[in-house]
């Protein structure tokens, strides 16, 4: 029987879901009619930057970490909906992507320190000093500002960019929270970061979250040196995760699955399912479980994130009365689904209503629906939406004509 409430609460959440996909198609990934571009005073030139934020961001109050991508033009998009697909399957929080772009011209100079071997710098390199200072002085503050962002900085480089990374974790460690650093160049300036970082991360501060992730080619020995120091007197300030080498990818070809690797690692266990699970085998209350689930979360990686959607919906569902379990309690569906309102106020139009009505509260579940048909008429591509907020509304008009006639 447990199960097949769980298969019937199940459905119910992935329905509704699926009915805000196409208000969300609105919001995905960007809000920005055009990137913005700033002015450096650090680099004294104007720089494109490219930003897609979560799918949730234009109908919520939600907040969110953010990823700094170098290399931007060539990854953000793939990245961008990889963090999508992961925060939908409750792989990790919904995130905003922030792509740093460089130039042919300008990429070898801005992504690399400088170096003791005059061979290093025949492109111009050394530059990485100043362009960190760009990113977390000037990018980080000025996305800080302008978005609802959580204090949950990652930075991910491939190449020089992963070299980048291991340059602002010797320099300047405090500045992100979790680093990716994919096949790296450290054959950079004879492999001097394979000792010199190490040793650094081994003096941090163990106050704070830290992360670092490494991937590489088969090819790529230093890597290979690097993470065996790391493993031999392993820091104890940071959270290392490798993933292992793939004989058929190559250095451009191991980017992307290694970018979603990473962001596993870095949130291992975030999804509630275990959680929730364990609620319904015990007999405890689920929604509470989900919370408690949230706050272990929440002070692990030091955020401040309300509850997904999903976790609201799953949670709220609970106890929304089926006709099968007579133990359901509606008034704390509401409580729940009122709650997610407060978060992901298009959702209450959708998801609240069922749960009012349940609770013998139809006239205010009518009510809120005639102000999401509203809300959703005046929406570009939300007719799936309009069409349940409708849906709803004659079914409960309907419940409430054949109650009249029973008496």
């Amino acid at each position: 029987m447990r199960t097949l409430l769980k298969q019937s609460f199940a459905l119910c959440c992935v329905v509704a879901l699926w009915m805000t996909a196409s208000v969300a198609s609105a919001q995905t990934l960007a809000t920005e009619s055009a990137d913005p571009v700033l002015w450096s005073k650090t680099l004294g030139e104007w720089r494109r930057i490219i930003v897609r934020l979560p799918e949730s961001y234009g109908r919520s109050t939600q907040t969110y970490p953010v990823i700094y991508l170098l290399d931007g033009e060539a990854h953000t998009a793939l990245t961008a909906e990889t963090v999508k697909f992961m925060a939908d399957n409750v792989q990790m929080p919904e995130a905003i992507v922030v792509g740093i772009p460089n130039g042919v011209l300008t990429r070898s100079h801005n992504l690399t320190p400088k170096s003791s071997v005059p061979a290093d710098m025949k492109e111009g390199e050394g530059g990485a000093s100043e362009f960190l200072k760009f990113i977390a002085d000037e990018v980080a503050p000025w996305v800080e500002q302008r978005y609802r962002t959580e204090p949950f900085r990652i930075l991910i480089g491939h190449s020089y960019g992963g070299l980048f990374a291991m340059h602002t974790l010797l320099t300047r460690p405090d500045a992100f929270n979790a680093y990716l650093a994919l096949d790296p160049s450290l054959w950079f300036d004879q492999q001097s970061y394979v000792t010199s970082v190490p040793a650094a991360l081994r003096k941090l501060d163990q106050s704070r979250y830290r992360y670092l992730y490494t991937a590489g080619i088969t090819s790529n020995e230093a890597l290979k040196v690097f993470d065996a120091n790391l493993a031999q007197d392993s820091p104890q300030g940071i959270v290392l995760r490798t993933r292992p080498t793939r004989a058929i990818e190559d250095h451009n070809s191991m980017v992307h699955l290694a970018i979603y690797d990473g962001l596993e690692q870095l949130f291992a266990g975030w999804s509630f399912n275990d959680a929730l699970d364990a609620a319904l085998k015990s007999g405890a209350d689920p929604y509470g479980a989900i919370r408690a689930h949230y706050q272990q979360l929440n002070a692990k990686y030091g955020l401040h994130i309300r509850l997904s959607q999903k976790a609201y919906l799953w949670g709220g569902y609970q106890f929304i009365p089926d006709g099968k379990d007579a133990k359901r309690n509606p008034a704390r569906a509401v409580e729940i689904l009122s709650e997610m309102g407060e978060v992901y106020w298009d959702l209450k139009y959708l998801n609240l209503p069922t749960a009012l009505a349940a609770a013998g509260r139809a006239d205010e579940a009518l009510a809120l629906l005639e102000q999401g048909q509203k809300y959703f008429a005046a929406l570009p591509d939300a007719g799936l939406e309009l069409l349940k907020v409708v849906t709803r509304m004659k079914e409960i008009r309907a419940a409430q004509a054949g109650k009249k006639r029973a008496k």
